[in-house]
Parts: structure tokens; C-alpha cells; sequence
């Protein structure tokens, strides 16, 4: 009797053993790895340049441009952006509302990149656009590689020259970050 209770004892310490290395690869395996940093670190980033486009469906303007500026764990940065706007003809406080959706791809000075997809909306009217939207982190090069996260977009995009000026902010994860 004395042996089936310590066989009974060590099954049910193999099973909690058991338990507890699943859960221990699990996290790795939501992480990343051993060696991802998944600590969520503050981002933000300001960007200036021009955008231009050109109707490319019924109602729909495809975007495209290169801003420059300076963004936390990037230094000095690109911000090269292609959106497709959409616009529905319904009104917001002075002017007609847009929603669009996007792919950015901010590069450091050293060549890593982030790659962010999302989507927003926007007022534009008096000559120009202002707006905001989502931004997620799905990955990136170098120090970014594997990358996550979410940032927030604004942006004013004078309607007229193409100007628009972005300010970017949220977390991101990666390794190198």
C-alpha cells in the first residue's frame, strides 16, 4: 500500500511538472523565444514631407510619399507611406469625412526597418486634411526584427502642396528595441 501512494504521489508531481513546462513553452512561444525582449518600450516619432496621388477607383485616392524625421529607438528616420482613401461624402465638422487604410515602413539611419499597417479616418475641408488613426508594429529588419505593437497616427495634410506632418506615439517590443 505504502509503494501505490508514492506512485500516486509521483504521477500527480509528474502531471504538475508536466503542467508547468507546457505553460513555461507556451510563454516562450508567445514572446518570441528566449532571447525576445517582450517588454513593451514608449514610441513616438514626428514626420515632414510630401504625399501625392491619384484617383484609382470610383471615389478612392491612392497615396503615396516619403516623410523625414525623428523617432525614439530609430534616431533620424524615413517614414515611406502608400494609403488608398476613401471617401463617402459624409460630412464632419468642417468639411467631408474620409477613412483610409495603409502600409508604413519607418527606416533607421542604419538601414533597420519597421513595418506597420493600420487604418484611420479624417476632416478635410479649408484646404486641408486632418485626421488619425491605428498603426500596428507586424514586424521589421535588424534590431526590429519580429517587432510588435500599436501606435497612434495624427497627421494635418495640406490639401494643396502635398505637405503633411505626422506625429506617431504607442509601444513597441522587439528585441533590439
Amino acid at each position: 500500500k505504502n509503494a501505490m501512494n508514492r506512485l500516486g504521489f509521483l504521477g500527480r508531481r509528474t502531471r504538475r511538472l508536466s503542467l508547468v513546462c507546457a505553460l513555461a513553452v507556451a510563454a516562450l512561444v508567445a514572446t518570441g523565444g528566449a532571447g525576445a525582449n517582450a517588454e513593451a518600450t514608449p514610441f513616438t516619432g514626428t514626420f515632414a514631407g510630401t504625399i501625392s496621388g491619384s484617383t484609382c477607383g470610383p471615389l478612392t485616392i491612392c497615396l503615396e510619399g516619403t516623410l523625414a524625421g525623428v523617432a525614439t529607438h530609430l534616431g533620424r528616420s524615413t517614414l515611406e507611406k502608400e494609403a488608398v482613401v476613401h471617401i463617402p461624402f459624409a460630412p464632419c465638422a468642417g468639411g467631408i469625412e474620409v477613412s483610409y487604410t495603409q502600409t508604413v515602413t519607418l527606416t533607421a539611419a542604419n538601414g533597420d526597418t519597421l513595418e506597420l499597417v493600420g487604418d484611420g479616418v479624417g476632416c478635410s475641408g479649408g484646404g486641408s486634411s486632418i485626421g488619425g488613426g491605428d498603426l500596428a508594429v507586424t514586424g521589421g529588419t535588424g534590431r526590429f526584427q519580429d517587432a510588435r505593437g500599436s501606435l497612434s497616427e495624427r497627421f494635418v495634410h495640406d490639401l494643396s502642396s502635398g505637405g503633411e506632418l505626422s506625429e506617431l506615439s504607442g509601444t513597441i517590443s522587439a528585441a533590439g528595441a
